[in-house]
This record gives structure tokens, sequence and C-alpha cells, in this order.
């Protein structure tokens, strides 16, 4: 499995990625008519315009199984100045260290980019929130998350210092 920087080719693949992972990943948690409406298509210009800080993992046959985003902060909420805006990861890619890879290569960019704290937002009832929690994420906030015309419960995950993650994330 490679880790590489998004390119312009890769938003298909990161959009498809996006939907498969939503459909495995949430089933019983957000609603079924939401997850079979989602269409990886219509995903596909968002992706376009968010490659700059995305970073993909790929496998053998060039197929995309997974994506982290990150960038500025999108509000001030959780006190951070960095966030973690996407991380997925098809079925058949987990358990294997691929989602700490991606994490580790986009949380690297913001360190870079001068980031000295990281969030992110999850459901409350993702399964992967002890992943988040095992590398030092502390759950510091809640709000409500629409999507679809559903209401869903997502929780704010926090680290106060990147370097520290970063540590975390390369053991």
């Amino acid at each position: 499995m490679t880790i590489r920087h998004a390119v312009p080719g890769d938003a298909r693949g990161i959009a498809e990625a996006h939907v498969s992972s939503w459909r495995t990943s949430y089933r019983g948690i957000v609603p079924e008519a939401r997850l079979e409406a989602l269409d990886a298509e219509s995903r596909v210009p968002f992706w376009e315009a968010h490659l700059e800080t995305c970073f993909v993992s790929v496998d053998g046959d060039g197929v995309i199984t997974g994506f982290a985003s990150a960038g500025p902060a999108q509000s001030d909420e959780l006190g951070t100045d960095g966030e973690i805006h996407a991380i997925y990861l098809v079925e058949a890619a987990k358990k294997q260290g691929i989602g700490r890879r991606l994490m580790y290569e986009a949380v690297s960019c913001l360190r870079e980019a001068g980031c000295r704290s990281v969030c992110l937002w999850l459901l409350k009832e993702n399964p992967a929130r002890g992943f988040y929690e095992r590398f030092g994420g502390r759950i510091v906030g809640e709000k409500p998350y629409v999507t679809g015309g559903f209401t869903l419960v997502a929780i704010g995950c926090k680290w106060d210092d990147i370097d520290t993650l970063l540590e975390s994330l390369a053991g």
C-alpha cells in the first residue's frame, strides 16, 4: 500500500472511497435512505477543489483505498489552529495501519504549515472513535450534524500539542 499526496486525477477515486466508507462504516448509524442516496459522481467536483492538503492510500492495482484531508480549523469551537477535515478508508483497507499512516501525513502537513494543535469532528457513534482516542485525542465538544435532512450528533476530538500527536502516530 502506497501513501502519497493526492493529484488531480485522484478526485474520482477519493469520491468513490468516500461513498464506500460511509456505506460500510455508518450502516446502522446514518439512516439507510441517506446512505443509499450518496453518489460518488456528485462528490468529484468537491474533491477536485480540495486536493491541496489531501493524502491517499493506493493499492497495488492503483485503486484509492483511503484518504485524509487537513487544513486550518474551520471554526474556533475547539480552540485549535489545525483540523483533520476527513479521513476515510474502504472496508478492505481497515486494521492494517493505513489510517494511522494517512493521519500522520495529514498532521505532518499541518505541522509544516505552522499549526500547533489539531482537532477533528466525528459522528458520536463512529466505530473509529477508539482509533482517535488511542492516539491521545480527547473528546471536548458536541454539536448537531445535519446531513440529507437527518440530524446526528458530532463530537469534537482535540490534540493540544501537534508534536505529541505526531510522535504517537509515528510510534
